[in-house]
């Protein structure tokens, strides 16, 4: 089940028989598209908060108010502060909870968002897998295993202490059972980018411990141009899940003529309910090319060749019992169409190609190219690394990114913050200078010179418009504020009773 097409905040599933309860945040049901979204609106909050800049810097102060202001500043930050936090705290939470339920096919699908896409740089996740049963456990088991370096996973409630921890340079990790009913995963992109993971998750009982834990250990990532695949029988497992990743490193540009083939595939002795798929691809979702079904040393046909091209590689999952007498075998091999080289094997109208002489494998059904060998080769080990150290490591990277970016978030707010705080000052200092605002002490000098002269040599304006010593002084404020002939700022009412021949002798 997918987990990316969900519209809802919560609901219950039952799938298989097994019953989820599913809860997401709905802000972050997008994530990827979301967040840039808002990074567009973030920077259209910012080009709103330039206009009132201008606004400033032309001094159009009627175009500018406080809650104007206000809203400007404030509406950039939030987006800001919302951006930081989520990129942060990734804010995806899923919620699986089902009851244990028999058989090996019951279990539930996880996986990362778009799996085998990849995941974006600063993705976060939780997986809060529970059991209905307080006496139930939760069994988790990866399929696919494709995170980068850096990206990791932390596994809590496995064994009730110090969480596990696993990074992307392992094949996969090993088979999680919980110690209790609750099993918690958290994923972390840490600013890389990869396909992801998948897994499945079983909800079991206590009896089923033991015996339901397969083997993993086995399989690994393959690169040579051929090679054998076996499993190891251990006398002490019985039930396996075996993975490879097949993708030949080919020196050469035209890697469309190149194929990769599976031979000489042996199964004996083999457990029931037991499954061999190959993928044409590198990941459990691939294209099916061949399903292989055996129940108690009963296969069905057994194909005698298995092609896919070289360029898209070959996925194969073993998942069943074995036992000491079971015999697991193939052999793999890349070949070329067209003309052969005289270095090349010559097999069944194909060219086998020269690193597959001689190397203590037959690829070719009637073994010519292991014809005329002078020394014998050594067949490796197929047993990969699947387990790295169990270290808890800090997330250096992504605490490191989120500083770096809320300093230079908070760096920006408060430069900004003195931008306009300066602004806003040059302009109230502009509209009290000297060249606006007459002082008091010039008014009181004005006033005792011209109130007199004013009286005296224009009686009939005084006697029409009768003057106090306030409102002549107001006047002479508005008179020094106004050029000659252009009388801005005085009432029509003054206009018609001020003589021209005083206001020019004012200025």
């Amino acid at each position: 089940m997918q987990l990316k097409h969900i519209y809802c905040s919560k609901f219950f599933v039952e799938q298989r028989g097994v019953v989820l309860l599913i809860e997401i945040n709905l802000g972050h049901l997008f994530s990827l598209r979301f967040q840039h979204l808002a990074w567009l609106i973030l920077l259209n909050k910012l080009s709103d908060l330039l206009d009132t800049v201008f606004f400033v810097l032309r001094k159009k102060n009627n175009q500018v108010s406080i809650l104007h202001v206000i809203h400007h500043i404030t509406m950039p930050l939030l987006l800001w502060w919302g951006l930081l936090g989520m990129s942060y705290t990734g804010g995806n939470t899923y919620i699986i909870t089902g009851v244990p339920k028999e058989g090996y096919r019951s279990g539930q699908y996880i996986e990362t968002p778009y799996f085998p896409e990849l995941y974006q740089f600063d993705y976060i996740a939780e997986y809060v897998l529970q059991s209905d049963f307080s006496d139930g456990h939760v069994m988790l088991m990866f399929i696919d295993y494709q995170i980068a370096r850096e990206s990791f996973i932390e596994i809590v409630g496995h064994n009730g202490t110090h969480p596990a921890r696993y990074n992307g340079d392992i094949f996969r990790p090993p088979v999680i059972i919980s110690q209790n009913h609750q099993l918690n995963l958290r994923f972390e992109a840490n600013n890389q980018v990869k396909p992801g993971f998948r897994a499945i998750c079983f909800f079991i009982k206590d009896p089923d411990l033991k015996a339901r834990k397969p083997y993993t250990n086995c399989g690994g990532s393959k690169y040579k141009l051929g090679g054998v695949l076996t499993i190891d029988i251990h006398a002490n497992h019985d039930y396996y899940d075996c993975l490879w990743n097949l993708s030949p490193h080919i020196a050469t540009f035209e890697q469309t003529s190149f194929f990769l083939f599976i031979s000489n595939i042996s199964l004996e002795n083999i457990g029931p309910n037991t499954t061999l798929e190959f993928r044409e691809g590198l990941n459990s979702k691939s294209k099916l090319v061949k399903s292989i079904n055996c129940n108690n040393g009963n296969c069905d046909l057994i194909p005698t060749e298995i092609t896919v091209p070289a360029l898209t590689g070959l996925y194969i999952r073993f998942n069943g019992f074995l036992n000491p007498a079971s015999v697991f075998k193939m052999v793999y091999g890349t070949y070329r169409t067209g003309n052969c080289s005289k270095d090349e094997v010559f097999c069944n109208e194909r060219c086998l190609l020269t690193a597959l002489r001689c190397d203590g494998i037959e690829q070719c059904p009637d073994g010519r190219d292991e014809e005329q060998c002078t020394s014998s080769s050594i067949v490796l080990s197929t047993t990969p690394r699947s387990v790295a150290p169990k270290l808890r490591l800090l997330s250096e990277n992504a605490v490191a990114s989120f500083w770096v970016m809320f300093s230079i978030g908070v760096c920006g707010i408060v430069i900004f913050i003195l931008v306009m705080i300066f602004a806003i000052y040059r302009h109230l200092k502009a509209a009290r200078s000297p060249s606006n605002t007459i002082e008091q002490p010039e008014v009181e000098e004005n006033y005792q010179v011209l109130y007199p002269m004013f009286v005296q040599e224009f009686p009939a304006a005084s006697i029409n418009l009768p003057l106090t010593k306030t409102s002549f002084k107001q006047l002479i404020v508005i008179l020094l504020c106004c050029t000659p002939g252009q009388p801005r700022g005085i009432p029509n009412l003054i206009v018609d009773f001020i003589p021209p021949a005083f206001v020019g002798r004012i200025h």
